[in-house]
């Protein structure tokens, strides 16, 4: 059993994380550090906890999926590996416990249940959902009181990647975790990926760890929405097979402009060039997801409809916006859904609305200067010669929609007797 820590620039909470893997009762742990490229080595830091920890330090930090690559190269002996960020705190039991549920369920990948690093009452993630367009969807309401109300072992779709068990031959089947995925949907990509080859993935609420998402400290929530977006379009078109992506991708792509709309209307033009920045870094990255895809199909083992059997129904983030709207200007984004709540409107969102109010007057300024059209009157008859004859002229007919058809002679004759001051004589009287 080896606990992969990735550490990158950790803070002062790094060695209560330490200290919760040293004390685990499961008899066999080992703990392997990365240190993706920390500005202070942590190496020192290591093994003043732990002496016999294995640290690996890289020189650049490729993210903490692709640092977790590594301990296939260093461990690759193990049976099970428990993935974690540096800034979490592991119950003494939860390696044991998660092991045991691995086990008894013959499940691929665990995960625990994460509560808040601050208030251990307070609920942060059971598990996740997940809807058709990779859209993550919460289980539990984030910052619940935990009253043992969700402590039944079930299945998942995914979870998050705090701390992850999973089976080492799982994960070496799968190719680790995509080395394209730096930061965020690492979790949901490898879950996926879990499930399309036949393995199960589960939370086992009796191992409790507390997460203190400390990465909200070190990333802005722009940064973040950013590589939410472009993760979950590229874990899409990866997990999913041809016969569902010719209209999983059509329909995600509605999704992101009717979404890229309403943030214009709300003035969010960051938000607006993350959107189209996901399509077009995925573009950008085709000759490496059709590799990702080859391998996919390789250890394929369940059919897209079986998977989509397990994923919520309908959209997760229409939802999720209506419910998880809080204060303005407050970021949600620890519970997975990637969402931000309400905004006061700056000055990009006064001048979209005040375009709107241009483009409005100006189409509707024949009903300000002119005489506004009673519904069921006749059609005005033009009243200068150039108009009857223009009308009479042209191939078009402007009645009702307008059609491609003859105007009739009636026009002609009705324009020239204008222009020329013409009395017909009685025979033509009616023209």
């Amino acid at each position: 059993m080896v606990v992969v820590v990735v550490a990158h620039n950790p803070g002062d909470w790094f060695e209560a994380t330490l200290s919760s893997i040293a004390a685990q009762t499961y008899d066999n742990v080992s703990l392997t550090v990365v240190d993706a490229a920390s500005t202070l080595a942590v190496a020192d830091r290591v093994t003043a906890v732990v002496p016999d920890a294995t640290v690996t330090r890289l020189n650049t930090n490729p993210g903490f999926g692709p640092a977790c690559n590594q301990v296939r190269h260093s461990a690759p002996a193990a049976a099970f590996y428990l993935f974690c960020h540096d800034d979490v705190v592991l119950a003494p039991d939860v390696v044991t416990l998660m092991v045991a549920e691995a086990f008894r369920a013959n499940a691929g990948v665990v995960g625990p249940k994460l509560v808040q690093y601050d208030d251990p009452r307070r609920l942060l993630a059971l598990g996740m959902g997940c809807d058709r367009l990779g859209q993550p969807a919460a289980l539990v309401e984030r910052g619940e009181l935990d009253q043992g109300q969700h402590d039944a072992t079930r299945d998942v779709f995914f979870v998050p990647g705090a701390a992850t068990l999973v089976r080492a031959d799982l994960f070496t089947a799968l190719d680790g975790f995509d080395p394209d995925i730096d930061l965020h949907g690492e979790d949901l990509d490898l879950c996926w990926r879990a499930r399309a080859a036949g393995a199960s993935v589960v939370v086992a609420p009796a191992a409790v760890v507390a997460h203190l998402e400390a990465l909200g400290q070190r990333r802005d929530a722009d940064d973040r929405r950013r590589l939410q977006l472009r993760h979950r379009l590229r874990t899409l078109r990866v997990c999913s097979t041809a016969s569902s992506r010719w209209w999983l991708v059509p329909a995600a792509a509605v999704v992101a402009l009717v979404e890229g709309m309403v943030a214009v209307v709300m003035g969010r033009g960051r938000h607006v060039a993350d959107l189209a920045a996901a399509w077009t870094w995925n573009m950008s990255h085709r000759r490496s997801l059709k590799q990702r895809r080859e391998r996919m199909a390789a250890v394929r083992a369940v059919s897209d409809r079986d998977i989509r059997a397990t994923q919520v129904r309908g959209l997760a983030r229409a939802r999720s916006l209506m419910r998880a709207r809080q204060a303005a200007g407050a970021p949600i984004d620890g519970d997975g859904t990637g969402m931000v709540a309400a905004q006061p409107m700056g000055w990009w969102g006064v001048g979209v609305w005040v375009a709107v109010a241009v483009v409005l007057v100006v189409g509707s300024r024949t009903l300000v200067t002119g005489r506004v059209p009673a519904v069921g009157d006749f059609v005005l008859f033009p009243s200068s010669a150039g108009d009857l004859l223009s009308s009479w002229w042209s191939g078009w007919r402007p009645v009702g929609l307008g059609a491609p058809e003859v105007s009739p002679p009636l026009l002609g004759c009705s324009g020239w007797r204008r222009c020329c001051h013409w009395e017909p004589p009685p025979w033509l009287a009616p023209c």
